[in-house]
């Protein structure tokens, strides 16, 4: 891929919104609504300045989901958006160019960078905040707390687990499609529940995988997971 091509196809066509994440209605994110109330005052949307802010959880804990649903939400107040998603591979290219600078310059954008790890995107985009135009916001996701230090975010949410009746509700949802659980699992829920550690991924993949499975079939996942030291090895 060349410079010209990561330019426009990537970082900033500032001209129009760039929405590669996916649709969701946030009223049916459970746990989701104070998580959002507090990312949007860390955020100082008022505020003139440049702000990078990080988002910090481990593997599976629902930063994903977070930062879409608040690109959703405040990125029609910018003039340019961009979602730059894990997954995008560019190979030996060296962004910090006047090109770049020119495209950014002036424009009040904002840009989400979820678990990207590419060093010549963060460095291009969270080394130098004189990129952007004032009341620009850059929002970097990660697991690893050491990527936001050392791009000088200071400003960090950490994202915590479900709380047990969250959890329950995210599991239910997709365990039982929001139906009453049969009678012969009742006293299995609260054993997969523990055993998910409050990760939300590990909820709705244990739910799925449970939707519509007899008692022997719960009892066997369960062995499965007693097995498991941590079921956070399975998200990393």
């Amino acid at each position: 891929m060349s410079e010209a091509q990561l330019i426009e196809e990537i970082i900033l066509d500032v001209s129009k919104d760039l929405t590669s994440v996916s649709s969701k209605d946030t009223q049916f994110l459970v746990g989701v609504d104070s998580c959002l109330r507090e990312l949007e005052l860390l955020s100082c949307l008022e505020s003139i300045d440049v702000r990078m802010l990080g988002i910090w959880g481990m593997g599976g804990i629902g930063k994903t989901t977070l930062v879409e649903a608040i690109y959703e939400i405040i990125s029609h107040k910018f003039e340019g958006s961009c979602f730059l998603a894990d997954g995008v591979k560019v190979n030996n290219i060296n962004v910090t160019t006047t090109s770049l600078k020119t495209k950014l310059h002036s424009k009040k954008v904002l840009i989400v960078i979820d678990n990207v790890n590419n060093r010549s995107i963060l460095k291009a985009l969270m080394d130098d905040s004189s990129w952007f135009g004032p009341q620009s916001r850059i929002i970097r996701t990660t697991s690893d707390k050491q990527f936001l230090t050392m791009y000088g975010v200071n400003v960090v949410y950490k994202v915590h687990k479900l709380q047990d009746d969250k959890a329950i509700e995210v599991f239910n949802r997709y365990a039982f499609r929001n139906d009453p659980p049969p009678m012969d699992v009742m006293n299995l829920i609260p054993h997969v529940i523990a055993h998910a550690q409050g990760l939300p991924l590990a909820l709705e993949v244990l739910g799925s995988s449970l939707c519509k499975k007899s008692k022997d079939e719960w009892m066997c996942a369960l062995d499965k997971l007693m097995s498991l030291v941590n079921i956070y090895i399975l998200f990393l």
